[in-house]
């Protein structure tokens, strides 16, 4: 394994990132972010603005680390532009889109609003990775997969691993459904948050039936720690050659999708 790939990763104007009022803010310019991933053996990751009137300053970025950074961009799907502003920012490097449904407040089973970009997606080869993290009662998950199942031809993300809600995500480890080919699943998050819980057999177990192959690693720098964020998935008990699967090679193979 050559080095990590990390499709969860944040970035925003202000150059620091702070994750409540209880905590300092911390550094979080382009330059923190490259730095922390040599010291954790990262050796590309998948970047996203912290807001969707940053998807200049994030494609800024991309350039200024071409062979480091891969740029989503953060778009809300109510935007009448939407659609032209997803296609624009993939012409000007842009390897995804970020669709966040609970941080943005817009419905994930709304196939209407939805299909377009999904599609648009598929046809430019980028990704869609879904911020599926689930709150307050709410989730974001099964609308996440049915649009998923939708699409079998566009790439898609799932970030967080539907957190408390792992477990809806069993169906994709059907095997021989063709629906669910281009289906990953970004596990870090939920696998720090779980890994000293009860939670944790249940989680391991339900990462084990997706199996490597769905599998990618997301840090979610800067709130979540790129090394402890790895030993949590290696933890989860895979072999090497499946390990390998999920740091690096399933997220290669999606980006060379691009070129």
């Amino acid at each position: 394994m050559t080095g990590i790939i990390d499709c969860h990763l944040t970035l925003d104007p202000s150059g620091t990132f702070k994750r409540d009022e209880f905590t300092p803010a911390v550094p979080a310019l382009p330059g923190d972010l490259v730095a922390a991933m040599d010291q954790q053996g990262v050796e590309r990751g998948v970047a996203a603005p912290a807001r969707p009137q940053d998807n200049g300053y994030i494609l800024q970025c991309r350039a200024q680390h071409p062979a480091r950074l891969h740029a989503a961009v953060r778009i809300d799907p109510r935007d009448p532009g939407a659609l032209l502003a997803f296609t624009e920012s993939a012409s000007q490097g842009a390897c995804g889109l970020l669709l966040d449904p609970l941080g943005q407040g817009f419905d994930d089973r709304d196939a209407a609003l939805l299909d377009p970009l999904a599609e648009a997606a598929g046809t430019l080869d980028a990704l869609l990775l879904v911020d599926c993290r689930p709150a307050l009662g709410l989730s974001s998950v099964e609308g996440a997969m049915r649009l998923a199942h939708g699409h079998p031809e566009t790439p898609f993300v799932l970030l967080h691993a539907a957190s408390q809600r792992f477990a809806d995500l069993l169906p994709a480890a059907e095997t021989g459904d063709p629906h669910w080919r281009n289906f990953f699943i970004d596990v870090s998050g939920t696998a720090v948050r779980l890994r000293h819980s009860p939670f944790w057999e249940q989680f391991r177990w339900t990462m084990r039936g997706l199996g490597a192959r769905h599998l990618v690693f997301g840090s979610g720098w800067p709130s979540g720690d790129i090394g402890e964020a790895a030993q949590a998935v290696r933890d989860l008990g895979f072999s090497a050659e499946e390990e390998q699967l999920i740091f690096r090679e399933n997220m290669a193979r999606l980006l060379a999708r691009r070129g």
